[in-house]
């Protein structure tokens, strides 16, 4: 049987193993580690600039005010205006794959069709940044067009995987066209057009590819 003094103790003891708990507990919650590094904020600093004003204004000064960082902290990290452009081109790139590659476990051409829809939804939501990836002169930032063929291959890996690469580039450059027509035209339904609305039009035009109608 234990005396008060032991109970005391054992209290003690297991507020004291608490507090460790606890400390440790904040040291995995505020692991530094686990925090943005400032490449990573300087990053999202550009895409916020490329999503709210536009391509045109990826400038290093630009960039470095959305950030909260200086022009040097841009040269340190990127080396120049291209190295910049660059990475944020790499990490649009790395969240448009991620979100147009659907779920495995569907028939193939369903599988195509999900990745297509995918990619006009993402299309819409982040013109700019699909405008980046897929039209704007890369040569205007010294970006080499070997990034841009890289960039659609990949894009087109994910359909290719299921019908073949030739037939996946011709999906592609369907899709690409058809999200362009539908960018000019916005709200306004087309008068060559027999189906309700350019959504509809693209998926139609898609069903046909994919049935080589």
């Amino acid at each position: 049987m234990l005396a008060s003094g032991g109970w005391e103790a054992q209290d003690t003891n297991r507020q004291r193993n608490s507090g460790v708990e606890r400390g440790m507990a904040r040291q995995q919650v505020d692991d530094p580690r686990d925090e943005p590094t400032v490449r990573d904020r300087l990053i999202a600093g550009a895409r916020d600039v490329l999503q709210g004003a536009g391509i045109a204004d990826l400038t290093v000064r630009k960039v470095a005010t959305a950030a909260g960082r200086s022009t040097m902290c841009v040269y340190t990290k990127f080396g120049n205006r291209r190295g910049m452009v660059e990475a944020v081109y790499e990490s649009v790139l790395d969240d448009l794959v991620a979100e147009i590659t659907p779920p495995a476990g569907s028939r193939p051409d369903a599988l195509v069709e999900g990745w297509a829809l995918a990619l006009r939804d993402w299309s819409m939501r982040y013109p700019e940044p699909y405008r980046l990836v897929f039209d704007y002169p890369l040569g205007q930032f010294e970006v080499s067009d070997d990034v841009r063929i890289a960039a659609i291959d990949r894009v087109v890996a994910v359909p290719a995987e299921q019908i073949g690469a030739e037939r996946a580039h011709r999906v592609w450059a369907t899709c690409h066209g058809l999200l362009a027509l539908e960018r000019a035209y916005g709200a306004r339904k087309p008068a060559w057009s027999g189906s309700p609305s350019l959504l509809a039009y693209y998926r139609s035009t898609l069903r046909d590819l994919l049935e080589d109608r």
